[in-house]
This record gives structure tokens, C-alpha cells and sequence, in this order.
């Protein structure tokens, strides 16, 4: 008699966790069909509107970008055109094409930032998809998971702010650009318009002021070492690491020596 009496009990039990796990299941899925219509009407009347507008004038050519200014003088004994001085406001660029950046620069590039550069349509889906889980579990502060040519658009079209709103529009726009760029031409691009610390906007004055070389003197730990710089300017610039910073118990260069040993085994 008392077994059977438990027996009911836990079936009553059991019989109620059903019902109460599939009201809330039934509730889920309602909540989540309004969402995903608020959601998608938010995305049909605001964000991607907005994008659009921005698609129809994404024109790589005629992205406004601060460039370096030179003024040269004429050698009255040779006769030749000589640099005199070189004039830029906060942004040191000189933009060079594609044929003239370092094939182990483009390489290291692609090795750090985008290893599924190749094979993506602008968006690498399994690392937005890591990034926005990184997110939701507060393993990150940062949205993270941007492709190339992501950055390109938000270094020349979009700003850097961090929203959904901003993320979405950013790949979409970078689906975009794809569509009507070869992916050479958005490399030469990116990294024509990357920050790389001090003043330095661009590889081919990044290179000179950290090596004092132009792009094609570049030894491959230089090419590495450059684009294991644009992830965090500031933390990795080589000038300050190696000639500059001085803290007892910390070890300034081997900080970007890591950083370039890393994007050496990335590759």
C-alpha cells in the first residue's frame, strides 16, 4: 500500500514537470516568434536601410583618407628632383599598391587576422559565431570575429563603435564589397588603411619608421612582426618595446617578440 502510494506520488510528480516543462517550452517559442518579428522588422525598416545607403556609394576609390604630403626641391648640380620634407597632420600614410607589399607580409597579414580570408564572402561565420556566444557568456568584452575585410569597413566607412546595430551593418557591407572587389584589391586596401601605432597609417610608413626600410627590404620576422602589431599598437610597438620601456619585472621586448613568434607559427 505505501509503495503504491509513493508510486502515484512521484507520477503526479513527474506528471506536473511535464506540463510545467512544456508551458514553458510553449512559452519560449512564442516569446521567441515576437522577438525574431521585432527583430527582423528592426533589421527591414532601420538597420539595413541605413546599410544600404552605405552599399550604394562603397566605392574603395573613393574612400577619403588623410595621406602624407611631399615637397622636393630641384638639385642644381644634378639636376634631379630631391625629398625636401615630408607633411602630414595625426595620420602619416603613404598608400602603395598591391605588387608593392612583401608576399610574407600579406601572408603574416592573413595568418593573424583572417586565416579563412580565402575562402569566406566577407564574413567568417564560425568566428562570429564564436564571438557572439564569447559574449553572451561575458567571456569577452569585445564583439571580436571581424574578417578583413569586416575592419576595412569599419577602419574607412563605418565607425568603431561597438553595437549590434553597427555589427551587422558592418557585415553586410563587407558582403558587399566582396561582391565587387577581387580580394587583392581589399588587401591592398586594409593594409593601406591600418593603424600601426605611433602615427603610422599604412605598412609602407610603418615600416619605415620602425625598420627605417622600405617594404621590399622587409626581412619575413619584420613582415611578422608588423602584422602582429595592428591587433594592439600600442602594447606591441616595437620602437617602445625594444628601446624605450623600462620596468623592473617586466621584459618589454620579449612582450613583442612573443606577439611575432606567434604569427610566425599562425603561418
Amino acid at each position: 500500500r505505501v509503495v503504491q502510494i509513493v508510486l502515484h506520488v512521484l507520477g503526479q510528480i513527474c506528471l506536473w514537470a511535464l506540463v510545467a516543462a512544456g508551458t514553458v517550452a510553449v512559452i519560449a517559442v512564442i516569446a521567441g516568434s515576437i522577438f525574431m518579428n521585432q527583430f527582423s522588422d528592426y533589421l527591414k525598416t532601420d538597420v539595413i536601410p541605413k546599410a544600404e545607403d552605405y552599399a550604394a556609394s562603397l566605392e574603395l576609390d573613393n574612400i577619403s583618407l588623410d595621406q602624407t604630403s611631399f615637397i622636393y626641391y630641384l638639385d642644381p648640380t644634378t639636376g634631379e628632383a630631391k625629398e625636401l620634407q615630408q607633411l602630414y597632420a595625426t595620420q602619416n600614410r603613404v598608400w602603395v599598391s598591391y605588387d608593392e607589399i612583401p608576399q610574407d607580409l600579406v601572408n603574416a597579414a592573413i595568418a593573424i587576422e583572417d586565416k579563412r580570408f580565402y575562402d569566406h564572402k566577407g564574413v567568417d561565420w564560425y568566428r562570429t559565431a564564436g564571438a557572439f556566444v564569447n559574449m553572451f557568456l561575458g567571456m569577452k568584452n569585445d564583439f571580436g570575429g571581424s574578417t578583413i575585410t569586416q575592419q576595412l569597413i569599419k577602419n574607412s566607412v563605418l565607425s568603431s563603435e561597438q553595437s549590434y546595430k553597427r555589427k551587422i551593418q558592418e557585415a553586410y557591407l563587407a558582403m558587399q564589397l566582396e561582391t565587387r572587389y577581387t580580394k587583392d584589391q581589399i588587401l591592398e586596401s586594409y593594409l593601406n588603411t591600418i593603424y600601426l601605432g605611433e602615427n603610422y597609417y599604412g605598412v609602407y610608413t610603418a615600416a619605415q619608421g620602425y625598420f627605417g626600410k622600405s617594404l621590399g627590404e622587409l626581412t619575413l620576422r619584420e613582415c611578422a612582426m608588423l602584422a602582429g602589431t595592428c591587433n594592439s599598437p600600442y602594447y606591441y610597438n616595437p620602437r617602445r618595446n625594444f628601446y624605450t620601456r623600462q620596468k623592473e619585472g617586466v621584459d618589454y621586448p620579449a612582450i613583442t617578440n612573443d606577439r611575432t613568434n606567434y604569427v610566425l607559427r599562425c603561418m
